[in-house]
């Protein structure tokens, strides 16, 4: 599966289904984004 779909993103859930993840947009980016600055911003004021 995944040499015919390289592309592709596929995910094995804990029952072993197989699913594939759609890529998220640009709005969903920004907030992964915003949150990854908050929790580096949060680490470094406390001393990690």
């Amino acid at each position: 599966m995944c040499q015919a779909n390289p592309d592709a993103l596929l995910e094995l859930t804990a029952d072993g289904q197989l699913i594939a993840i759609t890529p998220t947009g640009s709005a969903t980016g920004a907030r992964n984004g915003e949150l990854s600055f908050q929790l580096k911003r949060f680490a470094k004021a406390s001393g990690d």
